[in-house]
């Protein structure tokens, strides 16, 4: 998992950053910023933000099915470890089923909260469109952007480690892999199957966006 806790971070706040330095550039030139105008930013962060928790949540609790559905081994480490806290004997503990727990657990609370960021901001999302906030749709712009590049990024990287898994896995020699670096693709195919149709969403706003501007373009008088 580590195209969620160790790539995509990163991208979304860098991504976050240059948004934000982006939309005060163009607001100062344009007259400068108004309060709905950066409550509006603030609401779209704060979607961009739920989106993709919404969307980490959703691959670990894929991850599990996937787990559930293939066996343990295809998505955690199975191999058991044995502890020797006094001197009745060794303790042997199967790690795989605490992390699974965990995924569950985790992913349950990370969809939740990305759902409830995500209605209750959408709402204000709604309301401040109505008002036709100042530089409404240059922030819905980069919103879709920065959803697309962030969203390709980890369908891309997860796609591409879920290949290189189960080639290692069913295709390439395994004997002499030790046991706690055997590989399971399924975390990397829980990435891959719910940041897929998410990259699809985004691509399809921005194509929206796209022809709207071309529309725009061919109806401006030459």
């Amino acid at each position: 998992m580590w195209v969620l806790y160790g790539l995509l971070p990163p991208v979304i706040v860098i991504g976050l950053i240059i948004a934000a330095v982006v939309i005060v550039l163009r607001t100062r030139s344009a007259g400068g910023m108004t309060f709905p105008g950066v409550l509006l930013g603030y609401v779209h962060a704060a979607l961009f933000i739920s989106v993709f928790l919404f969307a980490a949540g959703g691959a670990l609790l894929v991850k599990a099915g996937l787990a559930q559905a293939a066996g343990l081994d295809f998505a955690y480490n199975t191999e058991e470890e044995r502890y020797y806290p006094d001197n009745t004997g060794p303790t042997v503990i199967d790690p795989s089923d605490e992390e699974f727990r965990n995924n569950i657990a985790i992913g349950i609370t990370l969809v939740f909260i990305g759902g409830a960021l995500f209605a209750i901001h959408g709402v204000a999302a709604v309301a401040l469109r109505r008002r036709d906030a100042p530089g409404q749709r240059l922030i819905s712009r980069t919103f879709n952007v920065l959803g697309l590049a962030a969203s390709t990024i980890a369908f891309l990287a997860g796609s591409g480690a879920a290949v290189y898994e189960t080639l290692r896995r069913y295709v390439l020699e395994t004997d002499t892999i030790e046991p706690w670096n055997y590989p399971r693709p399924g975390g990397a195919l829980g990435v891959t199957i719910v940041f897929f149709p998410l990259a699809l969403w985004f691509a399809w706003r921005v194509w929206q966006e796209f022809v709207a501007e071309g529309n725009q373009t061919d109806a401006s008088p030459t």
